[in-house]
């Protein structure tokens, strides 16, 4: 199966399997993480944007699965 970087905010980077869902990697980082989630945002590299997304992102759900590079912050109710 084809892979994909996530760039996370601390600026790790996770390779993972195209398909994984934002719930996925929340999953992989803290169950605690994935309980709190709300949305994701994420922002395409300029080689995949997205359709109609602004500059700084677009909010996708959850269970969105990911089919390219893309930067990723997991939004909870903590977020403004």
């Amino acid at each position: 199966m084809d892979q994909i970087h996530v760039t996370l905010p601390d600026g790790s980077v996770k390779e993972v399997s195209k398909g994984t869902t934002p719930a996925d990697i929340a999953k992989s980082i803290s169950p605690r993480l994935l309980d709190a989630a709300l949305v994701a945002k994420v922002i395409a590299n300029t080689e995949h944007p997205l359709a109609d997304a602004p500059d700084d992102g677009a909010l996708i759900d959850l269970r969105r699965p990911l089919d390219h590079d893309v930067k990723l912050q997991i939004l909870t109710e903590k977020n403004p």
